[in-house]
């Protein structure tokens, strides 16, 4: 997916892979 894989913004930690769901509820 086209997200910011390497700065997570939208999950509580900062992993070098971010669910796109989880981004998707955060934002």
């Amino acid at each position: 997916p086209e997200i910011n894989s390497a700065t997570c913004t939208g999950c509580g930690q900062c992993i070098p892979v971010c669910p796109a769901d989880v981004i998707a509820i955060f934002e």
